[in-house]
């Protein structure tokens, strides 16, 4: 199972790789297909090893080699015990590759459609190890920006490995007008295309941890635009989707994904930090242990790395409760509208140049139309986000779902 992509729509029939690339890496079989290319296993001819080969997906209109040599050059410099290491990188005819360390094992996209929500203290753990990886990731300037289940694999002696930095970026690099990530994990600053720090990563991993206690991501949005509603609300408090959640981990994944970043929890390193406190606090409580691998340092200083005590949080905020409040309102009138004339009756396209891209995805939905994704940037004078264009142009009428393309502004 994989996660909808924020940066690409339906991918293209694939055309046939060639068997060997860069004259030693013989291709067996494949792994994974994703929005931005097709993991195989390989063999490398020369050293007498599996390793898995990422083969980039063609794009109309973007230099293949872009994103390539960006993945490769963030990766192979980052060498820590829970990223899978990069080895090699190459063109092969017009197709960029990339050369990793093959894990044996699963996702955990995976484990999680096989097995469901895991016990607590074995999500924490996992959630521990992925935050120190990435605050070492984030030390030496490289954000990942695509946290979810299934860039985490899991070893056979039940660690975690974090893969595919096919769209990381320096911290604070300007942005190329591309809203990247996946649907259900992707920060809300993210979604606006604000410049990204560590905290887009927090955001991400808060996701994942929150699926690892619930079985559910923390939003159940399918698109870009309902994930840039829905960010803006705080989910359900994980310990009330299962009550097996202690409290206090509970509250350190609520802080993880605040919307706002300054009230999120300040960086990977203090996420891992927390965690392995709560882990100390079971642990010194009886719980069961869950393995050997869980009580070994997590690589990092925890002095450096903790900021302070993360203080209690109310997990909804009575704005949340109002907006929610606002959206099943929508969606009643939304029901109401369509027993009214059957569903079939032509909608007028709503005027929405001049709002928020989340206020006006949600009335372009409430009308029974959709939003067409990828959303479109451009420099403006505008605030950063707001809708500049839209087309059709309101009063046109349209088939029920069907598309409105926006264009917002990417700031002054």
């Amino acid at each position: 199972m994989s996660e909808p992509s924020a940066a690409h729509g339906p991918q293209p029939p694939a055309t046939p790789p060639p068997d060997t690339f860069g004259g030693r890496y013989r291709l067996e079989r494949e792994l994974a297909r994703g929005g931005m290319g097709t993991v195989y296993a390989a063999r490398d001819t020369l050293l007498d090893r599996t390793v898995a080969l990422k083969v980039l997906r063609p794009e109309p209109g973007r230099t293949i080699q872009d994103e390539f040599l960006k993945e490769a050059r963030a990766a192979a410099a980052l060498k820590h015990p829970g990223i899978a290491d990069v080895y090699d990188a190459g063109i092969e005819g017009d197709l960029p590759y990339i050369v990793m360390e093959f894990v044996p094992g699963e996702t955990l996209r995976q484990h999680l459609v096989r097995n469901g929500p895991m016990p607590p203290v074995r999500a924490a753990f996992l959630a521990a190890e992925v935050a120190a990886a990435l605050e070492y990731a984030h030390r030496n300037g490289v954000v990942h920006c695509d946290i979810k289940p299934g860039n985490i694999l899991l070893t056979a002696d039940g660690r975690p490995k974090l893969v595919d930095f096919g769209i990381a970026r320096a911290e604070r690099e300007p942005d190329d007008g591309a809203i990247v990530g996946t649907v259900g994990y992707i920060a809300p600053e993210q979604i606006m295309g604000e410049p990204l720090d560590g905290r887009a990563d927090v955001y991400g991993l808060g996701a994942v941890l929150y699926e690892m206690l619930t079985g559910d991501r923390p939003h159940a949005g399918s698109d870009l635009t309902q994930a840039a509603a829905l960010a803006q609300v705080s989910p359900p408090p994980a310990h009330e989707r299962n009550a097996a959640v202690p409290l206090a981990l509970s509250e350190l994944v609520a802080r993880s994904l605040q919307p706002d970043r300054e009230q999120r929890m300040p960086s990977a390193g203090a996420l891992a930090a927390a965690l392995s406190t709560f882990l100390d606090s079971q642990s010194a409580a009886g719980s069961r242990p869950v393995g050997a691998a869980a009580r070994q340092p997590l690589g990092f200083e925890r002095a450096q790395a903790t900021t302070g005590r993360p203080r209690r949080m109310p997990v909804l905020a009575l704005g949340a409760v109002g907006l929610l409040a606002a959206v099943v309102a929508v969606l009643g009138a939304v029901l109401a509208f369509r027993l009214l004339d059957g569903g079939t009756a032509p909608i007028a396209v709503p005027q929405v140049t001049g709002m928020r891209i989340d206020q006006a995805a949600t009335r372009i939905q409430g009308m029974g139309l959709t939003v067409a994704s990828p959303v479109e940037r451009v420099p403006g004078g505008e605030p950063l986000g707001t809708v500049i264009r839209q087309q059709p142009a309101p009063g046109n009428r349209l088939a029920r779902s069907a598309p409105v393309h926006l264009t917002i502004s990417a700031g002054p």
